[in-house]
């Protein structure tokens, strides 16, 4: 698709249609990032933790353009061999979300990361991880795991379990004795926000059903839903309380 300057700048006017070719430019590199996203999250719903090989997950983590990440660290895959990060994210894109006040409104900086860690020669943790910053002074991240038990006893790992903490972080994690269903649940994402200029404001927009898990569990220990995801958010549109 090809938009000649002169013949926009005449209908609306240099800086109007500076601005068109910014939010243009914004619009189709939302997209892009949510099929990205959408693919990658398809790989990762194939691999399985104790068992994909060590080939298995490099040619995921190939296909994405993912690299050796020695900084990743989980207490759940002691002493592993290798790890590895996948990102998914305009760096421009985002920097021109945050430096052009006009766009503020419309653009919100967005992410998406996803982490292996090996051992052994097979898969002993995957984690994909969205990051958005719905308001300026506001981050918002959500994540799916999966885990291999290790340690004694391994009763205390709950095969699915879903976490809220107040700094608007949301994860939903699984081990490898999980279910298919409780599986499915901790990586259902809807990633249909990352493809829109409001990108995505709530974690339960994005994880809708390891937010009703959730929210199921607070009911029955009879505490309170956090307000900055309930007030004005999504949820309410989905049918979500």
């Amino acid at each position: 698709m090809k938009f000649r300057l002169p013949l926009i700048a005449g209908l609306f006017g240099v800086p109007a249609a500076l601005l068109l070719i910014a939010v243009l430019f914004l619009k189709i590199a939302y997209l892009h990032q949510e099929k990205q996203a959408a693919a990658l999250l398809t790989e990762i719903r194939s691999l399985n933790v104790g068992r994909s090989t060590t080939a298995q997950t490099i040619c995921v983590v190939s296909e994405f353009g993912g690299v050796s990440d020695e900084s990743s660290n989980d207490a759940a895959c002691i002493a592993r061999d290798s790890s590895y990060r996948v990102v998914i994210a305009n760096n421009i894109v985002n920097k021109l979300a945050l430096s052009v006040p006009a766009l503020r409104s419309v653009a919100h900086p967005r992410g998406v990361l996803a982490t292996f860690l090996l051992k052994g020669g097979t898969l002993c943790y995957v984690q994909f991880l969205i990051e958005t910053q719905p308001l300026p002074n506001e981050l918002l991240r959500v994540s799916g795991t999966e885990v291999l038990p290790q340690g004694s006893p391994e009763a205390r790992w709950n095969p699915f379990q879903t976490h809220y903490r107040p700094v608007r972080l949301f994860e939903a994690q699984v081990t490898s004795t999980a279910s298919s269903e409780q599986k499915n649940k901790a990586f259902d994402f809807d990633l249909s926000c990352l493809g829109k200029f409001e990108g995505c404001r709530a974690a339960c927009e994005l994880m809708p059903s390891a937010w009703w898990e959730y929210q199921s569990t607070v009911r029955k220990e009879r505490r309170t839903l956090p307000p900055e995801e309930m007030d004005g958010r999504p949820c309410k549109s989905q049918g979500i309380r």
